[in-house]
């Protein structure tokens, strides 16, 4: 991932986060792997849940 993705990542809003994870999750199949750049967006941005 290019230095240009992340500074554009850090002006991201709530909403454009959040679609920007739905957008992602859309794009692929159950146990499909996901690009380096789609991986590395949600290790940053996703949280966990607690049950």
């Amino acid at each position: 991932m290019s230095n240009d993705i992340n500074a554009n990542n850090d002006l991201l809003t709530q909403e454009e986060i959040v679609q920007r994870l739905l957008d992602i999750a859309k794009r692929y199949e159950i146990k499909e792997q996901l690009s380096l750049e789609d991986s590395d967006f949600i290790k940053k941005y996703a949280t966990s849940v607690e049950m």
